[in-house]
């Protein structure tokens, strides 16, 4: 019998051997068909995992991706160690070049005619954006932000990426959860999950104190998105209790109020009126961003320097007669304060609400993490340690979020194994029949979880309406029309058709129907709801649309495509942009359309 310690694996014509280094004799080492060959291992060990062997990407890279309001960024976590595969984060901007073509992920130069920013959480609405190359919605500019950190990521590691975990804001509906994965996937990415950006940032702290055992509050304060969770960490279970966002708390409407301060000290100060004009309104949001940033550095004082700002000569609004102007202040850290504070007082309306969904009672959380982009904000946390007395306040890392994904994905794929995360459903859903809403899903619900809803049915078939979110901000988002067909009739008070709403691990709902009595499948139809209508926000709205709607929904159904892939496809038939929004070229594609058919029904007699 040979010493296996003397041996080394070689491996010939497709055929692994054991080579002795004292004698070079080769000695066969075939297995049996039922035995793996290519063995795997995990952490250390050298090998490949498990799951990347089985799905043939050894070679391959997985990675955390967290696309934030205003930056992004990507990383990896090997060898027990998270690596950031760019120099500094991405700007999560898009920019209309003069040429009439968009760049995505990369700063504004001085000749751009648009900045989009903040499109993140344009995801799910009917805004677009149009480009001599086409016309993108929120999610495709999103899809072009992924690929690029994609090919970001894979120069700085040398080998390809292929899976990774997403972070999404707290407030993300099903729909917008489904958008961002379908992003992802069309960029190359196989999402392994989504997971809410507290949770990820809990994830990241979790890692670097392995030896913390209690009740965590985790305060996400982000350019476009605030939560509060209240979590447990027990033997290595991370388990979310409770998770509330508003996207109304934000580090935008910080910059909102900023600039509303500098438009009356810019009114008082120069005896004219500034024209709110849009090239307006982005000199005084950047200046507005800078002036926090250096807020945030300093502690102290920022200086506001604007320049090349239009006003009326009159202080009549709508005066025609115009003029430039400028504005040079001031703002110290204590009128910073005082002017978001009741931004600040909101967010700890937040902290009570989420606290009382926990069942955890403020003195008995163990720790606060601050995580965001926002989150300096320091003489306003001791408000937050009012609430948790015996809590320590922990300040997190820009890069938290990233992190905790990354260290997500390295879970899935069994490169870590010492740690569970148990997440929950962030927002309510709602079942709506004959005008009446009943929750199925309820905050704070683990996932996955796979709900029922049981329903009359006095005709062959039913509707419903399956929309989400907080009774707070109503009208919810719709997910989705269902139409279930062969219906057994029923009297009043009678149910024999049950919805079934299975939400996944990412929080993304899908649907089945059956008859009770028969527990057979029941036919559902079902149809995407309709996108939430845009806000007016600091980005370039879909103001500039002027073909008819109507014309182009109708072109849409009898092609079977959204709206916006329409767009795409006349653009791609050689139709300018022009021709598209004055409704030309749509009015055109129809009539080719009806010829068709009539051409088809000719043949057909």
């Amino acid at each position: 019998m040979i010493d296996a310690s003397p041996l080394r694996e070689v491996v010939l014509e497709k055929k692994k051997v054991l080579v002795s280094f004292e004698t070079d004799e080769l000695v066969d080492t075939f297995r049996p068909s039922t035995q793996p060959i290519l063995q795997t291992g995990g952490p250390g060990s050298g090998l490949p995992t498990p799951y990347l062997v089985a799905t043939g990407q050894t070679g391959h890279a997985v990675v955390g991706i967290d696309i934030g309001t205003r930056y992004s960024r990507i990383a990896t976590y090997e060898e027990s160690s998270f690596q950031d595969l760019t120099a500094a984060p991405i700007p999560s901007i898009a920019c209309r070049l003069p040429n009439g073509n968009l760049t995505v992920g990369m700063p504004p130069s001085s000749d751009v005619l648009a900045v989009i920013r903040d499109f993140r959480g344009l995801i799910g609405t009917d805004w677009y954006i149009e480009a001599e190359c086409g016309f993108f919605s929120a999610d495709m500019l999103t899809e072009l932000l992924i690929k690029k950190l994609a090919i970001m990521g894979q120069g700085t590691l040398g080998r390809p990426i292929s899976k990774a975990v997403l972070t999404t804001p707290a407030t993300y509906n099903s729909n917008q959860r489904k958008l961002l994965r379908l992003a992802a996937e069309t960029a190359g990415i196989d999402v392994l999950q989504l997971i809410n950006e507290p949770t990820a940032a809990a994830i990241a702290h979790c890692h670097s104190d392995r030896e913390f055992q209690g009740t965590m509050l985790l305060y996400h304060l982000g350019a476009g998105t605030f939560a509060t969770s209240i979590m447990a960490i027990h033997n290595g279970l991370l388990e979310v209790r409770s998770t509330i966002g508003d996207d109304t708390l934000t580090g935008n409407a910080f910059i909102a109020r900023l600039i509303n301060w500098m438009i009356e000290r810019f009114d008082e100060e120069s005896g004219y009126k500034l024209d709110k004009s849009a090239a307006n309104m982005f000199r005084l949001m950047t200046a507005a961003a800078k002036a926090i940033e250096d807020l945030h550095f300093t502690g102290q004082q920022a200086n506001i320097r604007v320049t090349n700002l239009e006003t009326f000569k009159d202080r009549v609004p709508g005066a025609s007669s115009k003029t430039h102007g400028y504005l040079l202040t001031s703002i110290t850290m204590n009128e910073y304060l005082k002017l978001i504070e009741p931004i600040l007082l909101k967010t700890l309306a937040v902290v009570d609400k989420t606290i009382e969904e926990s069942g955890i009672t403020g003195s008995k959380i163990d720790r606060i993490v601050v995580s965001g982009d926002f989150r300096s904000l320091v003489p306003h946390f001791s408000k937050v340690y009012e609430r948790c007395p015996s809590a320590t306040i922990l300040p997190g890392i820009a890069s938290s979020a990233v992190h905790g994904a990354a260290l997500q994905a390295a879970l899935l794929t069994h490169n870590v194994k010492d740690l569970v995360v148990w997440d929950i459903v962030t927002e309510p859903v709602w079942v709506e029949q004959s005008g009446e809403l009943k929750q199925v899903i309820a905050r704070g619900t683990p996932l996955p979880i796979t709900a029922y809803h049981k329903c009359e049915s006095p005709d062959s078939t039913v509707n419903l309406h399956v929309v989400q979110g907080n009774q707070d901000h109503f009208p919810a988002a719709s997910l989705a029309e269902l139409t279930i067909s062969n219906c057994p009739p029923t009297t009043a008070g009678e149910t024999k058709v049950e919805v079934q709403l299975l939400a996944t691990a990412d929080g993304i709902i899908d649907y089945k129907a059956r008859h009770i009595g028969l527990e057979a499948q029941l036919p559902l139809n079902i149809l995407d709801g309709q996108p939430v209508e845009t806000y007016q926000g600091w980005s370039e709205t879909k103001h500039t649309q002027c073909f008819d709607t109507e014309r182009l929904n109708r072109l849409a159904r009898i092609l079977n495509m959204q709206p916006l892939t329409v767009l795409n496809l006349l653009r791609s038939r050689g139709y300018s942009v022009d021709h598209i929004k004055n409704g030309r070229a749509i009015e055109d594609m129809l009539h080719k359309l009806k010829q068709q058919r009539r051409e088809r029904d000719d043949n057909e007699s």
